[in-house]
C-alpha cells in the first residue's frame, strides 16, 4: 500500500477486522515495511543511528512486550561507531549480525527493497496504525538529512506536529 490511498486501503481492511471481530494477543505484532530502494548509505546508516537514539522514548508508547523481545530486539547493544564506520548495506547488515529480528530490521532490503519496522504490537485499531506509519515515514524522510542527538526527548522531534506528539505521549 503506498501513499493516502493506500492508507485509506488499510482503513477498510480495520473495518473488516472489526466486522468479523478480530483479536490479537502480546505475541502479534504490526510490521511495517518502507520503499528503501532509493536510500543513500548516509540514509540507512542516520535512520539506524536515529532510531538508536529514540528507542527509549519509542519503547514509552510500545506495549511492554515490544521493547525487547526475540522477535524484535533492541538496538542498545549495537555500537554507534560500527554504523558510522558501515561502507554498504551489506556492512550495516553485518553490524545487525545479519539478523532480521531487532527493531528495526535491514535484512528486508536483501529480498524485498525495504527497510521493515518490527517493534509496533499487533493491532486492529487504525489510528494506531496510521499513527505509527506517520511516524515512520517521518523518521524516514529525516534520516535523509539527519540526525537525532541521544536522548532526544519526544518534545523535541522534527519530525512530528504537536498533535503527533501529543497522541504519542498519551499512548
Amino acid at each position: 500500500l503506498e501513499g493516502e490511498t493506500g492508507l485509506k486501503e488499510l482503513e477498510k481492511v480495520c473495518w473488516v477486522l472489526d466486522f468479523c471481530d478480530v483479536k490479537v494477543n502480546e505475541s502479534c505484532g504490526f510490521h511495517v515495511h518502507m520503499d528503501a530502494s532509493g536510500f543513500s548509505m548516509e540514509t540507512w546508516k542516520n535512520l539506524a543511528i536515529n532510531y538508536k537514539h529514540l528507542e527509549s522514548v519509542i519503547d514509552s508508547f510500545m506495549p511492554g512486550s515490544r521493547r525487547n523481545n526475540r522477535y524484535c530486539r533492541s538496538l542498545s547493544r549495537i555500537s554507534e561507531s560500527n554504523i558510522t564506520a558501515a561502507d554498504t548495506i551489506g556492512d550495516l547488515q553485518r553490524v545487525f549480525e545479519n539478523q532480521r529480528y531487532y527493531k528495526l530490521n535491514l535484512e528486508a532490503y536483501s529480498r524485498h527493497r525495504t527497510v521493515e519496522f518490527r517493534q509496533h504490537g499487533g493491532t486492529t485499531n487504525y489510528t494506531k496504525m496510521e499513527k505509527w506509519i506517520r511516524f515512520l515515514n517521518g523518521l524516514v524522510i529525516f534520516a535523509k538529512t539527519g540526525n537525532l542527538p541521544a536522548r532526544t526527548r519526544l518534545e523535541s522531534f522534527p519530525f512530528l506536529d504537536d498533535t503527533e506528539k501529543l497522541f504519542f505521549k498519551l499512548r
